[in-house]
């Protein structure tokens, strides 16, 4: 089965627009709701899907049959290889764009305002316009964990006197036990994407998740993931036992013990949930002086980042015209000066 993408009305191609949330005919202007797939039918349009692999960064970008794609979009090579998707690409869930390519190249503009020394690449119209709309993919767990810690715990009582201060210590023994529950704690999927981009950019409203429909994706690209569940869980479980045993340590702490002494302590995940979860960012990499410069702006809450360098030229050029107007402006005070008093 070939989902159809296409108009129902005049059969031109249709794209997702964030805008609407619905998929949009840019040939006879009409919208059309997304569409509510089964599972059998997401791992059947997984079948559709094209997948570019780029030789040089080892990158996977999958996107809709006759989508175009001349570069890759982590490292900038022109001989990617186009083929079909071997497998299943069958996410669970997505947050969609809710902000336009317009709107990521705008804020890319108000990012590089004020910045005189920018380099030209920063400026080409041509790299700009390079801004793509990826979605990046996630693993998402759910974990129920029941724990206990023990402690030896020491409290200090002073006792002021007039000539001297007496001091007691009581000490006891803590338990702390109970059932913790943590919803998406999102391990990152692709090792292709920088994690400090993506933290800087988040966070992301997890209220804003939807079942997954290949509709999404249209006019987009998608990231496969080459983080294995298996290893993004034991990355998930380390991260919920360490938030379980500050927490069970907190509520000990926070009684105002001199001293506490851990124990023992046990953290079992009694039940789990796991989901592939597609994240959207528009992406850019501009290359200056054989360095790429990533820029990146969540898709959902519009934050954008980015750090644009200093064109060395522009720098040491800007110093001497400085610094010639301001001898120039010497001159002329002078000179003016020497008049008023001759």
């Amino acid at each position: 089965m070939v989902l159809d993408k296409k108009c129902k009305n005049c059969g031109a191609k249709v794209v997702f627009d964030p805008k609407t949330q619905l998929l949009h005919c840019e040939y006879c202007n009409s919208n059309h709701e997304i569409t509510e797939e089964t599972d059998e039918q997401i791992k059947e349009s997984s079948k559709d899907l094209d997948v570019y692999n780029c030789p040089s960064c080892g990158a996977q970008i999958i996107c809709e049959p006759n989508t175009t794609s001349t570069f890759c979009v982590y490292c900038k090579n022109t001989a990617i290889l186009k083929d079909k998707l071997k497998g299943e690409f069958f996410p669970q869930a997505i947050i969609p764009f809710h902000s336009t390519k317009e709107e990521a190249i705008n804020a890319f503009i108000e990012l590089r305002k004020g910045k005189r020394l920018i380099p030209d690449e920063f400026l080409d119209k041509k790299n700009i316009e390079e801004i793509r709309g990826i979605y990046i993919p996630f693993w998402f767990f759910d974990y129920e964990i029941d724990g206990q810690l023990d402690a030896k715990t020491e409290q200090e009582t002073r006792i002021h006197g007039s000539s001297h201060t007496t001091v007691t210590t009581r000490e006891y023994t803590v338990m702390r036990s109970g059932t913790i529950s943590y919803d998406n704690i999102p391990i990152d999927g692709s090792t292709h994407f920088q994690d400090n981009i993506m933290r800087s950019i988040e966070p992301f409203n997890y209220a804003g998740l939807k079942k997954y429909s290949s509709d999404y994706l249209s006019g987009f690209l998608s990231e496969l993931y080459d983080v294995s569940k298996e290893d993004a869980s034991v990355i998930a479980e380390k991260r919920a036992n360490a938030s379980a045993y500050e927490l069970f340590y907190k509520s000990i702490a926070e009684k105002g013990y001199t001293k506490i002494n851990v124990t023992s302590s046990r953290f079992n995940i009694i039940n789990s949930n796991i989901q592939y979860v597609l994240l959207p960012v528009w992406m850019l990499n501009v290359k200056y002086k054989d360095e790429f410069y990533t820029f990146a702006m969540n898709g959902q809450t519009k934050k954008m980042i980015g750090n644009i360098p200093v064109d060395s030229k522009k720098a040491v050029k800007f110093f001497f015209i400085s610094l010639l107007l301001s001898i120039l402006i010497c001159i002329i005070f002078a000179v003016i000066i020497w008049k008023a008093v001759w």
